[in-house]
This record gives C-alpha cells, sequence and structure tokens, in this order.
C-alpha cells in the first residue's frame, strides 16, 4: 500500500491522529529501550500498545513484544499482541497470513489468494501517463498507470477501475507488450463501459480480482485484437 492508501485505510477506524514516522537512518539506529522510554512513553504518552505477535523494534530487531509488554507494566501502558491469523486458498490449503507469502502470491498473479489473505482486492493506485497507444488503435482505449508499489506477476487479469469513486470493470494487462516486442513492464487497464474525459494526470485505483491468462506473442494485431475481446468479455461475464 502507498502511505496515502494507508492513512484513507486507518480512516474508517476514525483516528483522532496518525503519526507518519519517518524511518531515517537515526530513528532506526536507537535501542529497544530507548524507544519504549523516549518514543513511547516520554514522546507518545501511550497508555495501549497494539502488535502482531512476530513484531520487532529497535536497533538490530532486539525488542519484541515480549519485551514491550514487561516494559508496559513499569511504565504504564497495556500491551495486545494478536497472535496470527490463517486463511484458506483457493486449493482449500489453510495458511499462516504473512507480508512475504502475500508478496509471493501477487507477483505469481494469484490475485484471489491474495485477496483471501488481504481480505480485500489487491489495489495499485497511481497517475494515468501517456503510454503508446496502442489499445485505442486495437479499439480497446487503455489507461496506463504509474505506479511505485509491487507488481503482479505479468499476465491479463480481471478488476475492478475506480475514477471519482465511481466503479468500472477493467481488463488489466500487466507485462511487456510482447506482440510488440516491448522491455519496459507496464500496467494498463480497459475500462469497460467508461465514457467520460481522458483520464491523463488523474488518480486512479486498479483492483485486481482474479487471473485470466499469460501474457502471450500473437502472430498480428488481428489475432492481439480477438483476444483482447474475448478477455473483455469475460470481464464483463465475471462481473455481472
Amino acid at each position: 500500500m502507498t502511505l496515502e492508501q494507508r492513512i484513507h485505510a486507518l480512516s474508517a477506524f476514525s483516528p483522532a491522529v496518525v503519526w507518519v514516522v519517518s524511518t531515517t537512518r537515526e530513528f532506526l539506529s536507537i535501542s529497544a529501550e530507548e524507544f519504549m522510554q523516549k518514543t513511547l512513553h516520554d514522546l507518545l504518552q501511550v497508555v495501549h500498545v497494539v502488535e502482531g505477535s512476530s513484531f520487532t523494534f529497535g536497533r538490530g530487531a532486539l525488542g519484541d513484544v515480549h519485551m514491550l509488554r514487561k516494559t508496559g507494566e513499569q511504565l504504564g501502558w497495556k500491551t495486545t499482541v494478536i497472535e496470527t491469523t490463517q486463511a484458506t486458498l483457493t486449493d482449500m490449503t489453510q495458511v499462516d497470513v504473512s507480508t512475504t507469502l502475500i508478496r509471493w502470491l501477487i507477483s505469481h498473479g494469484r490475485m484471489a489468494d491474495a485477496a483471501r489473505m488481504l481480505g480485500r482486492p489487491y489495489t495499485l493506485r497511481g497517475n494515468v501517463i501517456h503510454g503508446a497507444k496502442r489499445g485505442q488503435e486495437l479499439g480497446y482505449p487503455t489507461v496506463n498507470l504509474d505506479v511505485v508499489q509491487l507488481m503482479p506477476g505479468d499476465g491479463v487479469y480481471a478488476g475492478r477501475a475506480v475514477v471519482d469513486s465511481q466503479e468500472y470493470p477493467a481488463a488489466i494487462s500487466v507485462g511487456t507488450n510482447p506482440t510488440f516486442d516491448g522491455s519496459g513492464h507496464s500496467v494498463e487497464a480497459f475500462l469497460l463501459d467508461y465514457q467520460g474525459d481522458e483520464l491523463y494526470g488523474r488518480m486512479i485505483d486498479l483492483e485486481f480480482h482474479h487471473w485470466i491468462r499469460d501474457q502471450e506473442r500473437f502472430s498480428g494485431v488481428d489475432a492481439l485484437r480477438d483476444r483482447i475481446g474475448r478477455d473483455v468479455e469475460l470481464v464483463r461475464d465475471g462481473a455481472a
């Protein structure tokens, strides 16, 4: 998630304050004891700390939830530790929810399983930038996104675009455009039923719902156009 997405997610809980800490070299070098005394107790005057069971902190990651709880008893705060949650994947496998596994699922295109672990669809947020305009020439004009988040594995996905709070089914392509011998990775999406103005420079969200197919090199433009048409119909059928 981008910082903007994190703050938006936190806002659902109506916090009085969201404090964003810059992870500077100086901040990361303080000891666990100093973090608890100077940051949690002296600066924030915390009364209740909530963390996951694998949380570590302080220089060398020497602080853990056991130290947090013990020190909290001395300095006057309560500590709640959230144990690891399990999720059931689409093949009915039970797994521990972890950032490492979520990132692996996203990078391998397993968006439905990633959503089961996240509790929501994986969403890229970015500005719409100019692309090669090949989609427009093919009859399926796409929006190209400039993103800084983890890129899903190459492929074509069914998803949804959110533009100014309006939602549109979207056929999303991630990859190098092999039919045109592309090299750089791109994320582009065809928004079904979108009739508005050009979106260049606008910030939009792209939700990834499920994988449709691998990236392919087609024999020509006509074959590619036919395949995109089928992709779009699969997205529409899934959205109905």
